[in-house]
């Protein structure tokens, strides 16, 4: 669950996605709803091919923003009346980190880093929440070194053991996988699947991948009920 700090946010794509992911708007309308959480959120992505120039919007409750790459400035920005975000319109890519430092009234405030990543190396499986009757299983795409791969597209099917499917879904509002299904396909942000438990101590999932796509992943999430 993402509600932790309250914010109205539907299940509209555009704001969270259907299976509950926060995506960038849903960071822009946390960040104007809850000035007192310290929220920073780089937009887009550090994957992209040498030499060109990226818009790069921050999402962020603070009321200043420096952001860096590798290390270089590229220029401290603060935050006018009714402006939402802190935007540098062209950022000459270079593989490595992207990284924004953000001030509230003259102090800290919140930073994050956003990483280049190599090609996929595996899916990794995390165990978000289990409880009585439900397990929730995040499946993450991630190079060699652990970075999320967020280009990734790419078909697997789960197999749980211990447990049955009860349904999947990756957030893409235009993917009309069934909700009952074992297979799935990445989408470049999160994706979800569940399963009833029994026993819980017994249950584990192992994502087969379909090598019918070229992949880079992205995230996923599964649950059950």
């Amino acid at each position: 669950s993402h509600d932790a700090e309250s914010c109205p946010v539907g299940g509209d794509p555009d704001r969270v996605l259907r299976c509950g992911f926060p995506n960038g708007r849903f960071c822009l309308f946390k960040s104007h709803w809850r000035p007192d959480v310290p929220t920073a959120h780089i937009l887009p992505h550090w994957n992209w091919s040498a030499g060109m120039e990226i818009p790069v919007h921050v999402y962020g409750s603070g009321d200043e923003a420096e952001l860096f790459v590798n290390g270089k400035s590229q220029g401290r920005r603060a935050k006018g009346k009714f402006q939402y975000r802190f935007v540098w319109d062209k950022v000459r890519y270079e593989p490595g980190e992207v990284k924004v430092v953000t001030w509230k009234k003259g102090k800290p405030w919140a930073t994050e880093t956003v990483k280049t990543s190599g090609p996929m190396a595996k899916l990794l499986v995390e165990k978000e929440f289990a409880g009585e009757e439900l397990v929730y299983f995040r499946i993450t795409a991630v190079d060699k070194d652990g970075n999320f791969v967020p280009t990734a597209n790419v078909s697997f099917t789960a197999q749980p053991k211990g447990g049955v499917i009860a349904g999947v879904c990756n957030g893409d509002p235009t993917d009309w996988t069934p909700f009952k299904s074992n297979k799935i396909s990445t989408f470049n942000l999160d994706s979800a699947v569940g399963w009833r438990k029994s026993p819980l101590e017994a249950m584990t999932l192992r994502p087969l991948l379909s090598f019918q796509k070229r992949f880079s992943v992205s995230r996923y999430n599964f649950f059950s009920r």
